[in-house]
């Protein structure tokens, strides 16, 4: 769907039209051009600010005139929606507590760093670390609306970041987690929704994309996927409640929500249920958590939402006894994981079905894949997963699909790199 907006920039960053006349003519070319497409939502006079009141006038009459069946609003982020970021990381309690009210908000974004091969592209090798201005040229700015001494202040709860290796690896916890909780803190609320500020950069950037200039999807994506289920089950870190927000038409009746806590070392420490009914276009609060005192400074939250024997939702977190202090997880031991390939073709495109395990005791956590060509070594883009960036409990299996063009193979055999924050890198050849 399609947010229209006509040609006026926010007031601070542009000026009001010399020549209303010729404005509002190539207004009524636009409608009359874009009316009968059945992707537009609604028509906004102004980014982040009003019309002037006489162009205001016209674009209300003229949308109204032309078409008649799409609404018209003079201001993108005031009024009948809300808007004006924000645009650096929060935290995920603070998405949650500001979201008191059922309005669209129109942007809302965060810095969302690439993994360490695409960094690698777009830093001379000299610039890699620590950052410095060069980093600025790619959006990670500090005094900024990206507010990039944020972002570090999150990637540093995890230990201080030592090099770009190590930078990029705890940025994407710091990605997943807080784009996870900025569209489900609009899921708990039962709100009308967010746009988000933005999908993707036209540029090598570090900020504001869901996946690179590359085509490469960073963990962020997979944090929006989530939480983006129709049926979704979610931990409100804010009031430490699960709920579950049913975005569909369809109501469910008795189902079951769990919620099973485990520790670092991946021992089960609590476990609770409850029965539920979950109604069309509804948020239903489950339970409370009550956290054990024999819990990890860092412990994992993993949630099920199940009809009779069969899993239709779930969800894991990472929380901090004290809230985001996450170091302790640099001492997470290695998981074990074991993985099955089974490679299709059809029309061009290479099909890789992923049937992975968690064999060992440890929790796997953040569990990355990536197709790499087999000789060169170089990446496959963009390649399409069902899920990426998910974490495993102790025998645990997930079944994901891959999919590419085998023309980005450019000749050479495809292999499936496994990686993640607490595994060492593998690799699946011979498939």
């Amino acid at each position: 769907m399609i947010w229209d907006d006509f040609w006026l920039a926010n007031p601070g960053d542009g000026p009001n039209p010399n020549d209303e006349k010729m404005f509002m003519k190539n207004a009524v070319d636009k409608i009359k051009h874009f009316r009968n497409h059945p992707s537009i939502a609604l028509y906004c006079g102004r980014n982040e600010g009003n019309p002037p009141e006489t162009l205001n006038k016209a674009l209300r009459e003229q949308t109204s005139l032309l078409d008649g069946t799409r609404l018209y609003i003079p201001h993108s982020a005031a009024g009948t929606v809300s808007g004006f970021g924000p645009y650096s990381v929060q935290n995920p309690k603070h998405y949650f507590k500001i979201r008191t009210h059922r309005k669209l908000h129109s942007e809302m974004g965060m810095p969302n760093i690439p993994s360490i091969e695409s960094m690698k592209k777009m830093l001379p090798e000299d610039k890699y670390w620590p950052v410095n201005d060069v980093w600025g040229l790619h959006d990670f700015c500090i005094h900024s609306a990206q507010g990039a001494s944020g972002f570090m202040n999150a990637v540093n709860r995890y230990g201080k970041a030592s090099d770009l290796q190590d930078f990029c690896k705890k940025a994407q916890m710091v990605n997943m987690e807080n784009h996870k909780a900025m569209f489900e803190s609009f899921a708990g609320a039962q709100s009308n929704g967010i746009l988000m500020w933005m999908s993707q950069s036209a540029w090598p950037s570090t900020v504001w994309q869901t996946y690179d200039y590359y085509l490469e999807q960073t963990a962020g994506y997979y944090g929006c996927k989530k939480a983006l289920e129709p049926l979704h089950i979610l931990w409100d870190s804010q009031l430490d409640k699960i709920k579950v927000a049913n975005n569909t038409r369809q109501g469910y009746k008795n189902l079951v929500a769990e919620v099973r806590i485990y520790n670092m070392d991946g021992a089960l420490i609590s476990r609770d249920s409850v029965r539920l009914d979950s109604g069309p276009d509804t948020v239903t609060d489950c339970m409370s958590i009550v956290y054990s005192k024999e819990l990890s400074p860092v412990h994992f939250i993993k949630l099920e939402l199940k009809d009779g024997n069969k899993i239709i939702a779930d969800n894991f977190y990472w929380r901090g006894s004290e809230y985001q202090e996450y170091s302790d997880l640099s001492n997470m031991l290695p998981a074990d994981l074991q993985c099955s390939l089974y490679r299709e073709k059809s029309g061009g495109k290479i099909f890789l079905t992923a049937d992975i395990k968690n064999a060992g005791k440890n929790i796997a956590l953040m569990t990355h894949l990536k197709v790499l060509r087999g000789r060169s070594k170089e990446r496959v883009l963009p390649v399409y997963y069902s899920d990426n960036y998910f974490s495993l409990l102790p025998g645990e299996t997930k079944q994901v699909i891959l999919e590419f063009n085998a023309k980005d193979l450019q000749g050479e055999n495809p292999v499936l790199g496994i990686e993640g924050w607490n595994i060492d890198y593998m690799e699946i050849v011979g498939f």
